[in-house]
């Protein structure tokens, strides 16, 4: 199976402005609740505001783990970890999976190994 390596930068830096504008949001959210009294009861109150939060980030961790499966050159035992850290540790873990673009590049030159994937 061939990858286009523009389609994995496009993927990547994709998901990583929607994480940065959910956890801005996540974070505002917090600083709302903590500073302000009338925040506090907006975002724990009656209509919890908080839990609307819940599924874009349900959203986010499954786009990351298509990415994974799908587009991101790992071996099976690597693609297996990945998952585990996105489902345990949600947006969080988003945020420590996030490849670089050099660590991209570095997954691409290591598939032309002719080793690849055989000691899995």
């Amino acid at each position: 199976m061939e990858i286009n390596h523009k389609s994995v930068y496009s993927h990547v830096r994709l998901i990583r402005w929607i994480t940065v504008v959910f956890t801005v949001t996540i974070l505002t959210f917090i600083f709302t609740a903590w500073f302000f009294k009338a925040g506090y009861e907006s975002v724990f109150g009656d209509y919890n505001a908080f839990e609307l939060l819940f599924i874009p980030g349900i959203f986010i961790m499954a786009y990351a783990m298509w990415i994974t499966w799908t587009k991101l050159v790992k071996s099976k035992s690597q693609k297996r970890n990945d998952t585990f850290c996105l489902l345990l540790l949600g947006v969080f873990g988003v945020w420590m999976w996030m490849p670089s673009k050099d660590g991209i590049k570095a997954q691409f030159k290591r598939r032309e190994n002719p080793f690849f994937g055989k000691f899995d």
